[in-house]
């Protein structure tokens, strides 16, 4: 039987900052940013979606109760950095902090 995801007091605290386009010289994506705090020290983490999605996979493998996310082919018609795909997994990542933490 797997363990619940409830809500635990938490070392760190995180709050979703949004979505950044990276240019790479053979290569451009999305990263979606969490700032996260802690032990008086406050720094920015970047990733991509296929992570987010990877962790979603890996908590939902060990817990009950862990909150969706968007879909990984989520409008897949418009490509991965168009802005209605973007903005649904923003909005879809936001949720999910907010009910993990």
């Amino acid at each position: 039987r797997k363990p619940s995801m409830a809500r635990k007091s938490a070392l760190l605290g995180a709050t979703f900052q949004g979505a950044r386009t990276v240019q790479l010289p053979t290569s451009t994506y999305t990263v979606y940013v969490l700032s996260v705090a802690g032990d008086g020290r406050r720094w920015l983490v970047f990733r991509r979606y296929r992570e987010w999605h990877r962790l979603h996979e890996r908590l939902v493998a060990l817990y009950t109760n862990v909150p969706p996310i968007p879909p990984k082919t989520l409008l897949s018609i418009f490509g991965p950095m168009s802005p209605p795909v973007v903005d649904a997994r923003s909005r879809g990542l936001q949720a999910f902090l907010q009910a993990s933490l």
